[in-house]
């Protein structure tokens, strides 16, 4: 027999072996115990949060695979129906639009009041700023 033929039954007479005492515990075990082992494999793969490594000893936590394929599945219909809805309902977001604007005209005029002297104290500070700069530049220091 050549060597890599008897590697080869080798590894079968251990493959054989593996699966008959695989069998052989599995019926061992009582079925309930086998139905509990069950369930936690499927609790643990496919329902809870999943903690993704970040770093050394840093991690973050993912949604369980569950959540993650239906939101992938669903992503799409809700956008189909997000846009079916804003289309039939236009006027009902236009009009809400318009009460918004209404309601916070003065507090986006404050906005946009403090935006324009905000933006002039800069201009003023940044202009005075290179002033000084260039007076120093001019005296050597």
């Amino acid at each position: 027999m050549t060597e890599s033929r008897a590697l080869t039954a080798m590894e079968s007479f251990q493959d054989s072996i593996k699966g008959r005492i695989r069998d052989e515990i599995a019926q061992l075990l009582p079925d309930d115990v086998v139905k509990e082992m069950i369930n936690r494999v499927v609790e643990e793969e496919f329902f809870k949060e999943r903690r993704i490594p970040k770093g050394y000893g840093d991690f973050s936590m993912a949604p369980s695979n569950f959540v993650e394929q239906v939101t992938k599945a669903a992503g799409p219909i809700v956008q189909r129906m997000v846009t079916e809805w804003v289309a039939a309902n236009e006027d009902v977001l236009k009009k809400a639009l318009n009460e918004f604007l209404q309601e916070e005209r003065l507090l986006l005029a404050a906005m946009e009041i403090m935006h324009q002297k905000t933006s002039s104290l800069m201009l003023n500070a940044m202009v005075e700023m290179a002033g000084l700069v260039s007076e120093r530049i001019k005296r050597g220091y």
